[in-house]
C-alpha cells in the first residue's frame, strides 16, 4: 500500500518555503564564515605577501582596506575609512541636510 497523500494548502507551501530559504541563508552564512577563517589564517602564513598581491587584483576597491599590507603589519585600524558627510544649507537660511 503506498503512502497517503498529505493535503497542503498554500500557507503550508509559503511556509515551507519560507523554512527552506532561510537555512539556504545560513547555510551560505557559515560557508562564508568558513572560507574568511581560510583566507585569515593564508593571510598570517608565510606567502602572505603574495596572497595579498593575488587578492588585491581581484578585490573591489570597496574592500580593498581588507588586504592591506600596512594595516596587517603594524595591526592599524582595519575598518574602512568613512567618508565625510558634507553638510549643505540653501540661501533661505533653512537648516542644514546631510548631503551623500
Amino acid at each position: 500500500m503506498g503512502r497517503p497523500k498529505i493535503e497542503k494548502n498554500s500557507s503550508d507551501i509559503a511556509a515551507e518555503i519560507a523554512r527552506l530559504e532561510q537555512e539556504k541563508r545560513r547555510l551560505i552564512q557559515a560557508e562564508d564564515q568558513r572560507r574568511g577563517a581560510i583566507i585569515r589564517e593564508c593571510l598570517s602564513g608565510s606567502n602572505s605577501t603574495q596572497l595579498r598581491d593575488a587578492l588585491r587584483a581581484v578585490v573591489s576597491p570597496r574592500d580593498s582596506y581588507l588586504f592591506n599590507p600596512e594595516s596587517a603589519s603594524n595591526g592599524a585600524d582595519r575598518s574602512p575609512t568613512r567618508r565625510a558627510r558634507r553638510r549643505t544649507g540653501d540661501a533661505t537660511n533653512q537648516p542644514p541636510t546631510d548631503a551623500h
